[in-house]
């Protein structure tokens, strides 16, 4: 600026002085002046800030090449060793392993500790445990007569839902299943409990159904058993007399502990052992009292006939005499007589049990609860407070008394065996423990050293840290069983619990529209959004839009939106298929239903990027499999799952044509995984009820396509990005256990497994195919990628990312493989070192 307003200067001085009064001109030079000084003083006084005193001179001591030099002997060895590599030789002696777990053919699956870290092996062993559950455990629970039936049916749960919650997490679907699961579970316990002790039956247990009409079940199989699940505890419920909070009313002859109490015979010897041992404890307190009292009467004798002692002490020598005075002695007889008088006291007899007799009989239960009784009650409280997450008041004491641990009269007779969870617990202290625990004899009666139990007793949940009573039930589990939608705008209108079955009101879909996402319109939004509404229409507004579409059947959010509408088990009625899906057991709406999903299939067959929409029909269709009584329609539903077979297929060979042909890494990723994503969804037209297998395998070729489409999608697993979207991960879990239902069908058709698994360069090389995980292995690694344990190695996912990694065996000393193509203009060799 300075230099603008110098250089304007010069130009008005070459016209004279004229133009600006002499002044003006003045002043301006003077300000360009000091405006100069005052820059050239500040850069004068910043250089000297900054000045440095670089002692050049101390150059001259450096050894530079001894300075230069770094010790790095790793690196050394390293460099070193390369001479000495020798080639890595292939070992044909690959002996694959198993990690499904085993059970015996009469007895209970054997859970491990954990999941396996191989996902299709932790898929597979949950599988397992809930196929054993859905078709065993009613015949184990009537074989099995031991009296730990509850025990280790209660075990075996926990194990379960340690498992299942954790490696299901965010999976509406598996989360369904799991809670499907337990409940069969709870039914089989209370059956073994019933059974041990008909009392049982005559309390409603308080189970809730509400929340498993928001299971997600896709096949017919899983509604029967839901159905009989609800079937169980609506019969327990109405043939009950007693009320659930009965059962645990410790003040009330009716409550089960009282009840049970009356007809069993060892509890009534330990009551009488209890009562027995107090009343002798109680006359040693009395004679105790006798003497505490005939000591006092002595004593007081020997007060009253001593006099106090006095002495004279003096206080002044230098007086004459010396001044004295008289003082109480400090051993005067008299006061000792006193002091032991008054300190004479006796601690109180408290009676062990309630005076109450009801209370005592539950607390003689409870210091003897029958194994049975004691599962089968956690058991019940597992499955209200830690499956479905309901909650209680907590009581927060600060002092608890519990038979178990510290009540000072009955811990000695309690049975440490029993079940922990729940028990009785007082907040009331014992008198023993308060500071009426010791009384002074002076007028005490027999009556007031003799006192009553002090303690209160209630059931109490040493888990919750709660009193038993009403236990209030959120939305956690209905919301885990519903899918979470990309657009939280539209997640609204598929959530259905009991207390809305037909979703939001449809003014809400007028009145949200400012909520619509960017990329989508308000058309396809209001569409969209009404298609849950309506637990009775939701089947007729699916057929609406695959007749005339007003949604993109490409996007994500309408994926899930149709899902949630056909899988969820809904309000219940007479019939299996329950009032959501009454529609689809008529042949006129089914039969419409088919023709138009075939009509929107032809629509998308030619387009490979509308995989999402194949999805929709392939579920839909599948879903009118399951639930059709009419052969002619579960015919046309087989057909029409060919053709989206065939169409996805088709696309998996034109994804794979692309990869191959694909120059940049990036596209041939991207192609991979489109292609991985397309053969997830061709596995999916497999999945059917377990009756309909046989006509799906009886069709050419269909083991061929499963077991190429399997191959495909191991091979992409590489592509995937690191952080897959949600309606990924449920076709990958889907596909897990597809294949583990589906694994000894598929070993029966050896020649579709040859014709589908690609002959392998080599005459002395093994094939080894994983029918539960899709992997294909010549010798123990796989064909043209880097094997498990490079892959998960934390370099190689710094070096390669999510790029698709094509490997060949290496011709360097050293190492194993070495990549077909160039990353980063240079060919990267691969090895593991042992270390």
């Amino acid at each position: 600026m300075r230099a603008k307003i110098h250089w304007r200067l010069q130009k008005l001085s070459q016209v004279g002085r004229s133009i600006l009064p002499g002044p003006v001109f003045d002043k301006i030079g003077s300000t360009l002046r000091h405006a100069t000084d005052t820059m050239s003083a500040r850069w004068t006084t910043i250089q000297r800030q900054d000045a440095r005193d670089v002692q050049l001179d101390d150059l001259a001591t450096l050894d530079f090449e001894g300075d230069t030099l770094v010790a790095l002997p790793e690196l050394d060895e390293y460099i070193h060793a390369t001479a000495y590599r020798q080639h890595e030789s292939r070992h044909p002696c690959f002996l694959p392993s198993s990690q499904i777990m085993t059970c015996a053919p009469d007895g209970l699956p054997n859970l491990p500790g954990s999941n396996s870290e191989d996902p299709s092996y932790a898929a597979v062993n949950l599988m397992q445990f809930e196929q054993w559950v859905a078709k065993r455990v009613e015949g184990w629970v009537a074989t099995y007569t031991q009296a730990d039936a509850c025990k280790q049916l209660h075990e075996l749960m926990l194990r379960y839902h340690a498992l299942a919650s954790a490696y299901y997490s965010g999976n509406p679907e598996a989360i369904s299943v799991m809670v499907l699961v337990i409940f069969e579970l709870w039914v089989a316990c209370d059956k073994v409990a019933v059974r041990i002790s008909p009392l049982i039956g005559k309390f409603d247990p308080g189970i809730p159904t509400a929340v498993l009409q928001n299971l997600l079940l896709p096949y017919l199989e899983q509604m029967e058993r839901l159905s009989r699940v609800e079937n169980y505890l609506e019969t327990r419920r109405s043939d009950s007399t007693e009320s659930t909070d009965r059962m645990f009313d410790t003040r009330s002859g009716m409550s089960y502990a009282s009840l049970y109490f009356d007809k069993s015979l060892p509890h009534q010897q330990l009551l009488s052992t209890i009562e027995h041992n107090a009343n002798t404890s109680r006359e040693a307190k009395r004679e105790e009292l006798r003497d505490v009292k005939a000591n006092y009467r002595l004593i007081d004798t020997l007060f009253n006939q001593t006099d106090h002692e006095y002495i004279i002490k003096v206080i002044d020598n230098w007086c004459n005499p010396p001044e004295t005075e008289t003082v109480h002695s400090r051993w005067c007889p008299k006061c000792d007589y006193q002091t032991q008088r008054e300190s004479l006291s006796i601690a109180v007899h408290e009676w062990p049990l309630p005076c109450d007799p009801f209370e005592a009989k539950a607390v003689v239960f409870e210091l003897r609860v029958p194994l049975w009784f004691g599962h089968w009650r956690d058991f019940r409280f597992d499955l209200l407070e830690t499956v479905l997450k309901g909650e209680r008041k907590q009581v927060r004491a600060n002092s608890q008394y519990k038979p178990s641990t510290n009540d000072p009269h009955l811990r000695r007779y309690f049975n440490i065996s029993s079940s922990q969870r729940i028990g009785l617990m007082s907040v009331v202290k014992p008198v023993s423990s308060t500071h009426y625990k010791s009384k002074n004899i002076t007028t005490l009666t027999d009556t007031q050293i003799c006192v009553r139990n002090g303690l209160q007793y209630q059931y109490y949940d040493v888990i919750s840290d709660a009193y038993m009573g009403p236990i209030t039930f959120k939305d956690v589990i209905p919301l885990a069983c519903t899918y979470e939608l990309p657009c939280q705008a539209l997640q609204r209108f598929i959530f259905r619990p009991i207390s809305a079955p037909d979703g939001p009101e449809p003014n809400v879909v007028i009145a949200t529209q400012d909520s619509c996402p960017e990329n989508m319109t308000l058309e396809e939004y209001k569409e969209l959004a009404t298609v849950p509404l309506g637990h009775h229409i939701q089947w007729a507004n699916i057929l609406l839009q695959l007749a005339m579409p007003g949604v993109d059947f490409k996007k994500p959010e309408t994926t899930l939106v149709f899902l949630q509408c056909i899988y969820q088990a809904g309000t219940p009625n007479s019939s299996v298929s329950r009032e959501s899906h009454d529609m689809l057991l008529y042949d006129e709406n089914a039969f419409s239903l088919i023709r138009n999903l075939t009509g929107a299939l032809q629509r998308v067959k030619q387009n490979w990027e509308s995989s999402q929409a194949v999805r929709i029909f392939t579920s839909v269709a599948a879903r009118l499999l399951s639930l059709s009584p009419s052969a002619d329609v579960q015919k046309a539903c087989l057909t029409f799952l060919k053709s989206a077979r065939d169409v996805a297929m088709s696309w998996i060979l034109e994804l794979r044509e692309k990869s191959y042909a694909a120059v940049d890494d990036c596209d041939k990723t991207i192609f991979t995984a489109k292609s991985a994503e397309v053969a997830l969804l061709c596995t999916l037209t497999f999945d059917v009820d377990d009756h309909h297998l046989a006509d799906v395998f009886a069709q050419p070729n269909n083991v061929s396509i499963l077991v190429q489409s399997s191959i495909v999608v191991q091979e992409g697993e590489q592509a995937h990005p690191n952080h897959r979207e949600r309606h990924s991960m449920l076709l990958d879990l889907r596909f897990r256990r597809l294949l583990y239902r589906l694994y000894k069908i598929l070993a029966q058709y050896p020649r579709g497994l040859d014709h589908a698994i690609p002959p392998v360069q080599g005459a002395s090389m093994r094939v080894h195919y994983n029918l539960l995980s899709g992997e294909l292995l010549a010798d123990g690694l796989p064909l043209n990628k880097p094997p498990k344990n490079y892959r998960s190695h934390a370099l190689y996912g710094r070096l390669f990312g999510s790029s698709v990694v094509e490997v060949m065996p290496s011709a360097s000393p050293g190492f194993q493989f070495s990549t077909k193509r160039a990353f980063g203009g240079h060919t990267v060799e691969l090895g593991m070192a042992i270390p």
